[in-house]
């Protein structure tokens, strides 16, 4: 009986290791994506299972775009949802300067001969049929400084 009782505790502390190395990974691999792919940067305030807290773009030290949370619900927990799984977004902020031009930021020259190539027509079309994502934005703010 013991045994079994240091096997399920093993298996269940092996399981929390792995899901906070997940969730590491998966936060490096979206900052390096908004960092060399769109040249933002990107900062996450935490993570939880289905949700993320606390996202702020930057595109510019002027023009910054913050979401407070972002989290995957399904139509059992949320029937006013139209789909069977959501993507919520909760309130979003647009920051902006006006008087600030917009001017995308130089990529660099290793980053340009690195780029990977584009799907193929077919192989998008394929994805759009697989994955049927509704996104839910609730309280959106737009505001200048």
């Amino acid at each position: 009986m013991s045994a079994l009782l240091i096997a399920i505790s093993v298996f269940l502390i092996l399981a929390v290791v792995f899901i906070l190395i997940f969730r590491w990974f998966a936060c490096s691999l979206a900052v390096r994506f908004f960092h060399d792919v769109l040249n933002a940067e990107l900062k996450i305030r935490s993570v939880g299972l289905f949700s993320v807290r606390g996202i702020s773009v930057q595109f510019q030290p002027q023009h910054t775009l913050e979401i407070d949370r972002i989290w995957i619900s399904c139509k059992i927990l949320n029937p006013d949802l139209p789909r069977f799984l959501a993507l919520c977004v909760g309130e979003a902020r647009v920051r902006f300067d006006l008087q600030e031009p917009f001017r995308p930021r130089a990529p660099k020259s290793n980053e340009q001969n690195s780029k990977i190539p584009p799907l193929s027509p077919s192989t998008l079309h394929l994805l759009s049929q697989v994955i049927n994502l509704t996104v839910v934005l609730e309280n959106p703010r737009f505001s200048t400084s």
